[in-house]
Formats: structure tokens, C-alpha cells, sequence
């Protein structure tokens, strides 16, 4: 076995700085909604228009949010994107599963 240390890469490097990670994590969970937006969006054949207009909202609010662009996202919205998309959106507290629904 090796024992010299394996060199860190840059990321690593850069997660271990505390402003970086914060960050990182708040873009990351920005990508991730748009990414799975898209994705949805994509399995269900749905255009921005469809969407925005099966959400009630505008077409500039779902573009900005497939596109990465939306820095914040109201609670309501959200469930309104997701109740559209035929999804629902969950509390996970141990084995209980509480939908939340758009009222």
C-alpha cells in the first residue's frame, strides 16, 4: 500500500474553505431544482408555456427557473410548478410521508 497522501483536488481544496462551501451548496440546490424542473418537464412533453400556463403563473417565472436564472422561488409557487407537473411535494419525518398540497 501507498503511503504518500492523495493530492486534493481543487474542489476538495475549495470545499474546505467555509464562504466557497456555502456558496457551493446554495448554487447546487438552485441546479438541482432547475435540473429536475427540466427534467420533468421533458417526461411529461410539457413546453415553458404549457407549464406556466397548467401552474397559473407566467412563462418568464418557469423559464427563469428551468434556466437556472430564478434566484428565489416562493413556497407557493413551487407547489404550484409541481401540482402542474402532476407531482407532489413531501415531508419526510421517518416513516411518515406528508404530502403538501397547493391550496
Amino acid at each position: 500500500m501507498n503511503n504518500k497522501a492523495r493530492k486534493k483536488s481543487t474542489f476538495e481544496k475549495g470545499m474546505e474553505d467555509k464562504g466557497f462551501k456555502q456558496k457551493f451548496e446554495k448554487e447546487y440546490k438552485r441546479f438541482s431544482l432547475s435540473e429536475t424542473v427540466l427534467g420533468l418537464m421533458e417526461k411529461k412533453r410539457m413546453s415553458v408555456r404549457k407549464l406556466a400556463k397548467a401552474a397559473q403563473l407566467s412563462p418568464t417565472i418557469i423559464q427563469e427557473l428551468r434556466s437556472g436564472g430564478r434566484k428565489q422561488l416562493a413556497f407557493a409557487t413551487a407547489l404550484q410548478i409541481i401540482s402542474a407537473l402532476d407531482c407532489k411535494l413531501e415531508v419526510v419525518d421517518g416513516k411518515n410521508h406528508i404530502p403538501l398540497v397547493k391550496t
